[in-house]
C-alpha cells in the first residue's frame, strides 16, 4: 500500500542523491520493500506534481532530474504533513458544519449531514 511516509522516504532519498542521477527501477522498489507497480506509480505522481522528470530506458533504468519544487515540498514536510493538513481541514469543516446546524435548527439538519458525508469523499 502506498503511504505518505513511503513517498516521503523515496523523495528524501532522491534529494540526497543530488539533482540528477540514474536508478535501476526494479532494484529501487526492493530498497523500499514495495512492489514495482507501486514504485512506478509514485514516480509518475512525482512527475505530475512537477517534483521531477524521469526518463525511462529499456532495461529498467531511469534518469531522474529533480526540480526545485521537490526540495521545497520536502522541506515543508512532504506528503505526511500534507496528509495531516487535509485531516485537520476535514475536522475543522466538520466542526463548522456542526456549529452551523445548531444555528440553522432542525430544518437544515439533513442538508448539513449530507454535506458532511459528501465532504469525506
Amino acid at each position: 500500500m502506498i503511504t505518505p511516509e513511503i513517498k516521503d522516504e523515496i523523495l528524501g532519498q532522491f534529494i540526497s542523491s543530488g539533482m540528477r542521477f540514474t536508478i535501476n527501477l526494479k532494484m529501487h522498489c526492493h530498497n523500499f520493500n514495495i512492489p514495482f507497480d507501486e514504485f512506478d506509480a509514485i514516480l509518475r505522481q512525482f512527475e505530475k506534481l512537477n517534483l521531477l522528470k524521469a526518463q525511462r530506458y529499456i532495461g529498467g533504468t531511469a534518469h531522474i532530474t529533480l526540480n526545485a519544487e521537490a526540495h521545497d515540498f520536502f522541506n515543508r514536510g512532504g506528503f505526511a504533513v500534507q496528509e495531516e493538513i487535509l485531516k485537520a481541514n476535514l475536522n475543522k469543516l466538520g466542526l463548522e458544519l456542526e456549529a452551523l446546524s445548531k444555528e440553522l435548527g432542525p430544518k437544515y439538519k439533513f442538508f448539513v449531514l449530507s454535506t458532511k458525508v459528501n465532504s469525506l469523499f
